[in-house]
């Protein structure tokens, strides 16, 4: 009796083994697909980074041979001529906005960084920049209140240039001579958690500034009284 258990046992076992040798020759295949598209996707994933660090670097490589010439006009249109995607085209903008400041044609660099701006092709992160680097070139030709209104939106936004455009509010607010108020946003804004230290430091120079400019203007009106 006990032969007889050990040799269905045997039976079953082989029987056993040879539904798994048949299970796999039916859908083995099938395991050897999944590994080799993940290889294959992983070898992909490899070159398809190589290939976009490549072209970044060679992108960046002729935005520096372009940066190199001496000659303002021969850059810009050394820059217009280069070939760029996504948001590429906007670096080439941002830098045809510098070569036209540089040849003394701010409006003109003001109106390339607007239409930067207004692409909504473009992320975010460059329009931003686009829109407060407007505002400061244009602050050479533009009314005080014009530049104003060109930073507020970056100050109600999640934008990395907040701090940046509510700083500008404040110098154009001191180029009208309202010194109390550009005091006022400086301070709130030296308050704000998370400022750069650069920024930080500049800030409280220039409030240490305004603040010795005041004293000084009623010095002045005191000693002029006492006269």
């Amino acid at each position: 009796m006990a032969n007889t258990d050990s040799f269905i046992e045997e039976v079953t076992e082989e029987v056993r083994r040879d539904r798994l040798f048949a299970l796999f020759r039916r859908y083995g295949w099938i395991a050897a697909a999944l590994i080799l598209l993940l290889v294959g996707a992983a070898g992909f994933r490899e070159w398809n980074s190589a290939q976009r660090q490549a072209k970044a670097e060679a992108f960046g490589n002729r935005i520096l041979t372009v940066l190199e010439a001496d000659n303002s006009n021969a850059a810009l249109t050394a820059l217009g001529g280069i070939e760029a995607e996504d948001n590429q085209q906007a670096v080439i903008q941002l830098y045809m906005a510098d070569s036209l400041l540089n040849s003394d044609d701010a409006q003109a660099a003001v109106e390339v960084l607007d239409r930067l701006a207004g692409d909504v092709e473009i992320a975010q992160v460059y329009r931003d920049l686009a829109v407060l680097k407007a505002a400061w070139i244009g602050a050479e030709y533009l009314p005080s209140d014009e530049i104003i209104a060109r930073a507020a939106p970056l100050e109600v936004s999640a934008s990395a240039f907040r701090p940046m455009a509510i700083e500008t509010r404040a110098h154009m607010l001191i180029r009208q001579g309202q010194i109390a108020q550009a005091v006022d946003v400086l301070r709130q804004l030296e308050n704000e958690a998370g400022l750069p230290q650069a920024m930080r430091g500049r800030l409280s120079q220039l409030l240490d500034a305004l603040d010795t400019g005041a004293t000084q203007s009623e010095t002045e009106s005191d000693s002029g009284s006492g006269n």
